[in-house]
């Protein structure tokens, strides 16, 4: 009866911080056992915890405590599916919200959140309990912290995958703090990295592109293809593709140096029709715009889709007039 006397405890002293501090340890260390984990969560330790909120000193221990459960909850084997049915996304997307302004209770959360997303289920569940405002409003909150940046926009970047999703994260404001992160950190690698991935996505449907670009989000999306190597089996030149095929964007990705990256890729790969197919589309709408034609044949652009023309036939429709 240990842990219920521990919950009561909670309950019944929300104010005296030594009491919380301790019941907190207590249980965390109990909930280290699976069999002790069900116990706490079956009794009520959201209760207790909660109370452990009315008091100001003690809420950024609180948060820590409710983090540090659902940690061991993800490290746990198969331990993802269950989550759904026992309420701890609920759970943690409410820490969310109430830690939006502890920066440490949140950087913990996120990196449990993280986790979760890698459940196709947990990830819808994540988007019904209002996941995405509080992945946004971190971002807001913490402007400055690299940490909470980063973290915010893998989370963002999971999510965006889904199509169903990605309106949603620009509805709510997610373009532009996904961008302003990388402005405002144009040395972190980490935060490039964990921006790239929902701009890509956020990219790739028509009726949000034009707030992506809008926002400068193809502009980074271009230079970071083009500051990488070409990959046989990457999709960069299918990426620069599908956004030469908006007229907006064209003189952007030339300028960027997206006509040199792809034929560059051209040469590297003239054996891959998948490479090749998708350079000469993206070649074909970029050298369409006036604007890009003398940069287009100055690059070597007709000679590498010629070239291409020669071994994979069907690519002749691309041809350049």
């Amino acid at each position: 009866g240990g842990i219920g006397v521990i919950v009561r405890a909670m309950i019944s002293f929300p104010r005296i911080e030594e009491v919380q501090r301790n019941a907190r340890l207590a249980l965390s260390y109990l909930a280290w056992s699976t069999v002790n984990e069900v116990a706490i969560e079956g009794i009520g330790f959201m209760d207790g915890t909660s109370s452990s909120l009315n008091s100001e000193s003690s809420r950024s221990g609180a948060g820590r405590f409710l983090v540090e459960l659902f940690i061991k909850r993800m490290r746990d084997e198969c331990s993802q599916i269950p989550i759904v049915t026992t309420g701890t996304i609920v759970a943690i997307v409410d820490v969310l919200r109430r830690f939006s302004h502890s920066e440490a209770v949140l950087s913990g959360a996120f990196e449990t959140l993280f986790d979760l997303l890698m459940n196709v289920e947990n990830l819808v569940s994540i988007v019904a309990t209002g996941g995405i405002d509080v992945i946004v409003d971190a971002m807001r909150n913490f402007p400055q912290s690299e940490k909470i940046q980063s973290e915010a926009c893998a989370a963002l970047g999971v999510l965006a995958v889904d199509n169903n999703v990605d309106v949603s994260i620009a509805s709510a404001g997610g373009i532009g703090l996904i961008v302003d992160a990388v402005r405002r950190f144009p040395s972190s690698d980490g935060i490039k990295a964990a921006a790239i991935l929902p701009l890509f996505a956020l990219a790739m449907n028509p009726d949000i592109q034009e707030s992506v670009a809008t926002a400068g989000g193809i502009d980074m999306i271009v230079t970071a293809i083009c500051a990488t190597p070409p990959s046989e089996n990457s999709f960069q030149c299918e990426i620069l593709a599908k956004l030469a095929a908006n007229a907006n964007n064209q003189v952007l990705i030339a300028t960027a140096g997206g006509i040199d990256f792809i034929v560059t890729a051209m040469r590297a790969f003239p054996e891959s029709e998948r490479v090749q197919k998708n350079a000469c589309e993206a070649l074909w709408y970029l050298a369409s715009n006036a604007l890009n034609k003398e940069g287009f044949r100055a690059l070597g652009g007709v000679e590498a889709m010629e070239s291409a023309f020669v071994t994979f036939q069907d690519l002749r429709k691309f041809r350049v007039l």
